[in-house]
């Protein structure tokens, strides 16, 4: 009957392999994207333990003072991430970084490759509102050089930068698969329309302080709408956010296999 039907079989055959490759290929994609989301996060979250989020348009950087006043704080930085394109080359997008140049390399750590290594301290030379620190794989990519003048597009139209350092692909230089750069977080409220707010609070402990004691400390000292939450929390968010997403690929997977079921039975 096989022989006599090859036509028929060879789709079933084909149709069924397709939605089991489906699903298969769908769950592995959700779980790739769901550990790339988590290595990035903990990349750029450093040395916190907690973080502070608010309202997705930011919230007033005086909270920071706020938080540092809590007992048990060691350091409460701002940080803001926006994203940006290049005016030029590639046009391709990638995300701003915006933190504290004066403190923010007891959170995080900035390794420099060899062409920047005569830059003493590469965050210092962030206090201008035109500097900027680049990932070495972007630099590469966009054919970028130190000191090189970069266009970029930002809320306030096309704004010229001039790269300061490039960043070997260790702790925030690595996340978003290297496509990030780092400014002054006062220069990116400038620049890109945040002025006098901040997106989140990178919080570090005392030696000795319990995270879930630090946790309650600093949700009490904050207003309603404000959360308080471990890298790892965020993570846990954006699952969620992306549930959904997740649940239609799910079903287009079972689709093609139901089709695949479906043509055995006609077969």
């Amino acid at each position: 009957r096989v022989r006599q039907q090859q036509a028929s079989t060879l789709i079933a055959v084909f149709s069924s392999a397709l939605g089991v490759a489906s699903m298969v290929s769908v769950d592995i994609v959700n779980k790739s994207v769901l550990r790339y989301i988590e290595e990035s996060i903990n990349r750029v979250a450093g040395r916190a333990a907690l973080q502070v989020t608010g309202a997705d348009s930011g919230f007033p950087e005086e909270m920071v003072d706020r938080i540092q006043s809590v007992p048990g704080v060691e350091l409460a930085l701002p940080v803001i991430e926006t994203n940006a394109n290049f005016a030029e080359g590639t046009g391709r997008s990638f995300m701003i970084l915006g933190v504290d140049s004066l403190q923010d390399h007891q959170m995080r750590s900035y390794k420099l490759t060899d062409e920047s290594a005569d830059i003493p301290d590469p965050l210092m030379f962030l206090a201008k509102s035109d500097s900027i620190l680049l990932s070495k794989k972007m630099a590469d990519r966009e054919g970028i050089s130190i000191d090189q003048p970069i266009r970029v597009q930002t809320v306030q139209g096309i704004k010229t930068f001039y790269v300061r350092g490039l960043l070997n692909p260790d702790g925030p230089a690595g996340a978003s698969g290297g496509d990030i750069a780092v400014m002054d977080v006062y220069a990116v409220q400038k620049v890109f329309g945040k002025e006098g707010k901040t997106d989140r609070v990178d919080i570090s402990f005392l030696p000795g302080m319990n995270l879930d004691i630090m946790k309650e400390r600093i949700q009490a000292a904050l207003p309603e709408g404000y959360y308080v939450d471990t890298p790892m929390g965020r993570t846990r968010q954006i699952e969620n956010v992306t549930l959904r997403f997740r649940k239609s690929m799910a079903l287009v997977s079972f689709m093609s296999l139901f089709l695949g079921m479906y043509l055995i039975y006609n077969t």
